[in-house]
C-alpha cells in the first residue's frame, strides 16, 4: 500500500472510528487492568498512534504524564 492509499484508506476509517462501539469490552478492560498492573503512579507514559485518546483518557488518573501522539499521513 502506498502512503496516499494509507491516507485514504484512514481517512475513511476514521469518521466511524470515534462512533463505533469496542467490539471486545472485556478484552479492552482487561487490557486496561494489565497495564494499571505493570506501570506505576510515577511513570511517564507515551501512546503512539492513540487515535481519539480514549484508552490515554481512561487511564490518565494514573500516572505522572501521558504524551499521547498521532502520525498524520497528510
Amino acid at each position: 500500500m502506498s502512503t496516499a492509499s494509507d491516507a485514504r484508506f484512514w481517512d475513511r476509517s476514521s469518521r466511524k472510528y470515534a462512533v463505533s462501539a469496542i467490539a471486545d469490552q472485556a478484552g479492552y478492560e482487561r487490557t486496561l487492568d494489565r497495564t494499571r498492573a505493570l506501570l506505576g503512579p510515577n511513570d511517564r507514559v507515551l501512546e503512539l498512534g492513540c487515535g481519539t485518546g480514549t484508552t490515554a483518557l481512561r487511564l490518565a488518573d494514573m500516572f505522572k504524564a501521558i504524551l499521547r501522539r498521532i502520525f498524520p499521513l497528510k
